[in-house]
């Protein structure tokens, strides 16, 4: 089980969200509170203090920033998104899949959501909703090879070592470098 969380963890904080720069020339959070307070409705500024807040670990300010951005731009689905992955960062599931879900109801096409909700769920436990958003990340980028790997290890843990080895092998021939023992493993187990 150490295992099954240790790589959502690897994958989750792999997929990051885009960082407050302004062309070449990068916004401290100095700039962004001068910015604040010409403008305290500024849901831009609120948004990249967040993003630079969330990129030094400091999720609980990064999340109060991102809750002001929404304030300010509730049909912004970037905020929604950059709160969920500090919630979730945080191991604080249930928050993350809400605004995940927010996310959804404004752009329900994008693959990313659907797959972090899913490492969401997985985190949670809930191991029918993360293969859902799994398969929903697939359905739409069939290359997404990083869905396949976590839908692979959430079929392991479900004892569907069938499926966990197909998914495997389709992330590896999409370019995942898996990590082979464990596959070794997942062949072992689906043996009758």
């Amino acid at each position: 089980m150490k295992r099954f969380f240790f790589l959502i963890g690897v994958f989750i904080f792999g997929t990051t969200n885009v960082s407050a720069y302004d062309g070449n020339h990068p916004l401290s959070i100095e700039d962004l509170d001068r910015a604040i307070a010409i403008n305290p409705a500024s849901a831009d500024a609120y948004y990249n203090r967040g993003l630079l807040l969330e990129k030094q670990g400091q999720f609980p300010g990064a999340i109060a920033d991102f809750t002001q951005a929404i304030k300010f731009d509730p049909h912004d689905a970037s905020s929604y998104k950059a709160r969920a992955f500090a919630y979730a960062s945080q191991y604080n599931y249930a928050p993350a899949i809400a605004d995940y879900d927010k996310v959804l109801e404004i752009d329900p096409r994008d693959p990313n959501v659907y797959y972090n909700r899913g490492l969401s769920y997985a985190g949670k436990g809930d191991l029918s909703k993360a293969v859902s958003d799994f398969d929903q990340a697939i359905l739409l980028d069939p290359g997404y090879w990083q869905a396949f790997h976590n839908r692979a290890l959430v079929f392991y843990q479900l004892k569907q070592y069938d499926r966990a080895l197909s998914d495997f092998q389709k992330a590896v021939a999409l370019g995942c470098k898996a990590d082979v023992k464990f596959i070794k493993e997942v062949k072992e187990a689906s043996r009758p």
